[in-house]
């Protein structure tokens, strides 16, 4: 099927779904990117299941909010920084407490300052970014302090940076890694202890042309003209997350040519995430939105101001600029999109902060002062769960969920490629060309084509080699008869 047939099939199944579903009520159309970097429509993977609001939770609006946080047992972190407090509920969204305030050792009362950054350890210990009162304070479930985090002492910071922490994870060893606003070289990382380690996994310059002709006008400018130039320096992370297995994944809002955004770390600090190569455009590396519009002469391009990482791997970037939730998994292919800026339930005027909780995914509001909860649509649960089958190398298996999957979206080059893979595994390679074909994966097609051809080059090789035998013979044969005949011919003409 040609790539304009599968899109107008696309467009009409879509408009016919959303006449007949409740996505018709949904600000936002689903959609994702082909090997071309060109958006296509596609079903919707999330929908909105409830808006909550600080009423509905604590009896008191929502000021300024600025991060939530799951833990494992579901209950809900939020930080209602203009409030200064954090506002604790269970997993059905009732009231459990709330921390505005911390106990010392000497039984003294301290109130709790603007918190931004929380997280929550598996002993129910809460990390509290405090920007204004420039620490990181480690309460127990009393509200007791039990440790804190302060500026550290270090050449490397400078003079004038102020030391406002706003984000905060804890890796399974008890090592605090701390973003600091403004800060460039990565997190700070401290020991349970509130011992200063260093810094971590810095963002890399990004070369760009902008930065080229900056280094080549610095040849020949003097030192006063240098000093007057913007620095060159790595961008801070806008937020970051940890998964089961330590690793640490962060997001960038600003990057010079708009690459690497989203990035996995190592315990080393090396970014070890696999970057999906899309088969007909080079856009490896390019997360969010592909297509980029102009406003005012300037380029408006997705900037994530937070992430989160689900226990399955997934990851949910939020983009700030567009208000939508872009979802990848570990191999950086992009599943969905949805969310929007608006006023409608499932959109945001400044959205901040997501996590996960279980299969639904909650996105703060700070301008609305509310959290909003996705579920997934039958859609997006279906290719969440092929993806998964596939990504662990259960092809077979999720052969069957892909053929679901491309009766609701002609577009799902992952579709294609999935039963590609799983009809190429079952050595139906002339039947996996057409799929890898529909899908733009030219690696696949290639290897597919290598072993058809094996298998028609092995069958009909024999009778080849047999036919060949039998027209070299033939011809001999002919040869043999004229140069005989010939040979009379001369003996009778000398008789």
């Amino acid at each position: 099927m040609k790539k304009w047939t599968k899109r107008i099939a696309a467009l009409f199944i879509i408009s016919v779904l959303f006449t007949t579903n409740t996505s018709a009520a949904l600000p936002y159309n689903g959609y994702n990117y082909d090997a071309w970097g060109a958006s296509v429509p596609s079903p919707n993977s999330y929908q909105p299941k409830a808006l909550y609001s600080g009423i509905d939770l604590s009896e008191k609006v929502f000021n300024k909010p600025s991060d939530l946080f799951v833990t494992e047992s579901g209950d809900i972190y939020i930080s209602d920084t203009g409030n200064d407090r954090v506002v604790v509920v269970d997993k059905s969204f009732q009231l459990v407490r709330i921390i505005d305030s911390i106990l010392t050792d000497d039984e003294k009362i301290q109130k709790l300052t603007a918190p931004e950054g929380i997280f929550v350890d598996g002993k129910n210990q809460v990390y509290v970014a405090l920007p204004e009162e420039k620490r990181v304070v480690l309460l127990d479930g009393q509200n007791h302090l039990l440790q804190e985090f302060v500026r550290p002492e270090s050449d490397l910071l400078e003079d004038n940076l102020e030391f406002k922490p706003n984000r905060v994870v804890v890796n399974k060893f008890g090592t605090v890694f701390i973003l600091v606003k403004g800060l460039y070289l990565g997190a700070v990382t401290y020991d349970i202890n509130g011992q200063f380690l260093g810094f971590f996994g810095a963002n890399e310059v990004t070369l760009s042309v902008e930065l080229m002709v900056s280094y080549m006008w610095k040849k020949v400018m003097s030192q006063k003209q240098i000093n007057k130039m913007e620095r060159y320096v790595p961008v801070s992370y806008s937020s970051f997350d940890i998964d089961g297995n330590n690793f640490i994944y962060t997001s960038t809002i600003d990057n010079y040519n708009t690459h690497n955004e989203i990035c996995k770390l190592n315990s080393l600090g090396d970014r070890v995430l696999i970057q999906h190569q899309r088969n007909v455009r080079s856009l490896t590396g390019d997360y969010g939105d592909l297509e980029r519009a102009r406003y005012k002469g300037n380029i408006v391009d997705t900037q994530f101001i937070d992430l989160c990482v689900d226990k399955n791997g997934l990851i949910f970037a939020l983009d700030k600029t567009r208000g939508r939730i872009f979802e990848y998994d570990q191999e950086s292919k992009l599943l969905s999109i949805f969310g929007a800026i608006g006023n409608q339930k499932g959109s945001f005027q400044n959205p901040v902060a997501i996590d996960k909780l279980e299969d639904q995914v909650m996105v703060l509001d700070q301008d609305k002062g509310t959290i909003t909860v996705f579920e997934p649509t039958e859609y997006g649960a279906l290719v969440e769960k092929a993806v998964l089958l596939y990504n662990d190398g259960h092809y077979s298996e999720a052969k069957s969920i892909w053929q679901e999957v491309i009766k609701r979206n002609v577009n799902s080059e992952l579709a294609y490629m999935g039963i590609g893979k799983a009809l190429f595994e079952e050595g139906k390679y002339k039947e996996a060309l057409s799929y890898f074909k529909n899908g733009y994966d030219r690696v696949g097609y290639s290897r597919a084509y290598k072993e058809y051809r094996m298998i028609v080059s092995k069958r009909y090789l024999p009778y080849v080699f047999s036919a060949l035998i039998v027209l070299i013979l033939a011809v001999k044969f002919f040869f043999i008869r004229k140069h005989k005949k010939g040979k009379e011919k001369g003996h009778n003409g000398i008789s």
